[in-house]
């Protein structure tokens, strides 16, 4: 099992401040560091107003709490659309047969980055064009234009950091290669 996905952090801790700006979440408090190290090599620091950018991507949900969605980094850019990988494998994982995803942008001279997703299959289906049929419809379904995966590639599993979590990248490169066209 991979640990991954969205993360519900509570409500921001007493004292310090979070924003959300263009879906990034930005930090400010009396607790927040004066700048990486080492701040001659370009490390960042924050702002005038003393509001760190994170590069982590997020959210706050009715109750005030912040949910954490992933890196900006991972985030897929096409047509000039966000796409927040998080998000579209919550919607992925919801198909049977489906045991988990992980979704990825891929160079695209059009839209720059397609939106890819490899799959490990829970094994109870049949074929794999049976999966692939039914995964079609249900992100057809409950996903717009622009969030649905356009390459996909079965996978029996995915490549994971040290710490058990998704590693997106590695995933992307050594599924990239054999992608093929969906939807």
């Amino acid at each position: 099992t991979v640990n991954r996905g969205e993360l519900g952090a509570g409500p921001p801790v007493h004292g310090v401040q979070v924003e959300i700006r263009d879906a990034v979440i930005h930090v400010r408090g009396p607790t927040l560091f004066s700048s990486y190290f080492p701040s001659d090599a370009g490390g960042r620091r924050p702002d005038a107003a003393g509001w760190f950018e994170t590069d982590d991507l997020g959210r706050f949900d009715a109750s005030g709490n912040l949910h954490v969605l992933g890196r900006r980094s991972d985030l897929v850019i096409t047509g000039g659309e966000n796409v927040v990988p998080s998000e579209i494998e919550a919607v992925v994982e919801r198909c049977p047969g489906v045991r988990a995803a992980c979704v990825f942008g891929v160079p695209d001279d059009t839209w720059g980055e397609l939106v890819a997703v490899a799959i490990v299959p829970d094994g109870a289906r049949d074929s794999l064009e049976t999966l692939e049929a039914a995964l079609a419809r249900h992100v057809s379904e409950h996903l717009s234009p622009h969030r649905r995966p356009r390459l996909v590639r079965f996978v029996e599993v995915f490549e994971v950091t040290p710490a058990g979590k998704l590693d997106r990248g590695a995933t992307a490169r050594l599924n990239g290669p054999h992608l093929r066209r969906f939807l």
